[in-house]
């Protein structure tokens, strides 16, 4: 954590970088995006002219700052330990390292989950044993909820590219990537925006849910009622809870799409994005 941000964003970058986006010769390149791709798409997925890997490295040293930021923050205020901190640093700085709304998406699901965590703190620590306030959190709770949507992240980055919109947008049926992997591009979008929904949705319900004033009833015995904070307590206040946490966190994906009304997406394709990542974090 001692390396200067624009190495490790330039390293971050290299690995991270495309093969059909990669380092080969200027000539070889601009050939092969002229024979496959309109003008249009020469622009980066922000709408910017502006050179891929520059953005890049740029996009990475700001995350990086971010996340050590973020990482000290929770340190100092003990809603992580030592461990948690390292591994909160690195998987922030791995997904803004991928696009601007991979990294944001995953900052909102811990900033929210941290939060929600101080929530009725007070009540909580009557009803469960070990609740502290700060909700420390070690490493293998923090990549339990965050190493499969990053990589998921990386693998995108890796096969299909920089971020773009949906393919279920109009507006993107001129993509950056060939077909089929735009294709796996779009499966990898999901599957990282329902990892993060699952996650808020589990955090969301277990720390508004133990709140509620009903008993909760067992999941595998709803006739049954259980005491709060018990494994397996379900309650109206944790799924009504549970519902919102994923919804939040395919919004939060979607109104970040790459573009946006302002860069290119026309308003019924950004309606889509938002309809098909809204209906994936609810589910």
């Amino acid at each position: 954590m001692q390396a200067s941000p624009l190495l490790l964003a330039l390293v971050i970058t290299l690995l991270s970088a495309p093969s059909a986006e990669g380092f080969a010769s200027p000539s070889s390149s601009q050939s092969a995006v002229s024979a496959s791709r309109p003008t249009s798409s020469r622009l980066d997925a922000y709408g910017y002219a502006s050179s891929p890997v520059v953005t890049d490295i740029l996009r990475t040293s700001v995350g990086l700052v971010l996340a050590r930021k973020i990482s000290r923050s929770g340190l100092r205020k003990g809603s992580l330990s030592k461990d948690g901190a390292a591994a909160a640093f690195a998987v922030a700085s791995l997904s803004l390292g991928t696009s601007w709304r991979n990294g944001l998406t995953l900052l909102t699901f811990y900033w929210t989950s941290s939060r929600l965590t101080r929530v009725g703190s007070k009540r909580k620590r009557t009803l469960e044993e070990g609740v502290s306030e700060g909700g420390n959190r070690g490493a293998g709770q923090v990549l339990a909820c965050s190493a499969i949507g990053v990589a998921c992240a990386l693998a995108r980055r890796a096969v299909v590219g920089r971020d773009t919109a949906l393919l279920t947008a109009a507006a993107t049926a001129a993509a950056t990537s060939p077909a089929p992997h735009a294709a796996i591009g779009d499966a990898l979008t999901l599957a990282y925006v329902g990892f993060f929904a699952c996650c808020a949705g589990d955090t969301w319900a277990s720390e508004i849910g133990v709140l509620s004033r009903s008993r909760p009833r067992s999941v595998l015995r709803p006739w049954r009622s259980v005491p709060p904070g018990t494994n397996g307590g379900v309650s109206l206040l944790g799924l009504v809870a549970s519902a919102a946490g994923g919804l939040v966190v395919g919004l939060v994906h979607a109104l970040l799409v790459p573009g946006g009304l302002a860069g290119g997406l026309t308003a019924g394709s950004f309606r889509r994005e938002v309809a098909v990542l809204g209906l994936v974090g609810l589910a």
